[in-house]
């Protein structure tokens, strides 16, 4: 199980949000919305009865304070860099980004995950994932406009679209689904036609 819970004081009322907002993000990953709830958030973060309620005070709060919270969370980890040049690095970079979304960050992907699915219809409780995708996809065009893609705003979307099918694939169904054969037939498909 991925630890997300952070060991911070529990006497700082920011520490506590964000120990009630690491430990919303686990119950995501490992249960489902249908399974957050303020005392289970309260119980996870071994917070005192009332607390998660005391900074987001609805349901609709917390996922919204998840939500932009695991936003964060992937900012911190993944950053922004510069579009890549070299074919074998980019295939080296789209695999270990699958690598890290499935392996130490696999609870955390679920919850990216549950959220997207569970809360379709409320677009502005995922806005700021859906913020961090389009930076990725930025990114993604950036790179393969760099490597010579003759529609990169289409190879875009098939790259993001085959990277999202292996990862749900890796994490529900196969867990030993060797990402670098995915990602170099997806890259010759934009690069080699």
């Amino acid at each position: 199980m991925e630890n997300e819970i952070m060991e911070t004081s529990t006497s700082n009322p920011s520490s506590r949000a964000e120990r009630a907002l690491n430990a919303a993000l686990t119950l995501l990953g490992e249960q489902g919305v249908r399974a957050l709830s303020h005392a289970r958030v309260d119980q996870t973060a071994g917070l005192p009865a009332g607390s998660t309620s005391n900074y987001f005070r609805t349901k609709q709060a917390l996922l919204e304070g998840v939500a932009s919270h695991l936003a964060q969370r992937e900012r911190e980890d993944f950053g922004q860099a510069a579009p890549i040049l070299e074919r074998a690095e980019a295939e080296e970079a789209f695999t270990r980004m699958l690598e890290t979304q499935s392996g130490i960050f696999r609870s955390r992907t679920l919850a990216r995950y549950a959220l997207f699915i569970d809360l379709a219809h409320s677009p502005e409780l995922v806005a700021p994932l859906k913020d961090n995708r389009r930076v990725f996809e930025h990114w993604t065009t950036a790179t393969l406009a760099a490597l010579g893609a003759k529609d990169p705003l289409g190879c875009t979307r098939f790259i993001m679209a085959t990277l999202d099918g292996a990862l749900l694939h890796r994490i529900t169904v196969d867990d030993s689904l060797d990402f670098a054969p995915v990602i170099r037939r997806a890259l010759a498909a934009c690069l080699d036609s």
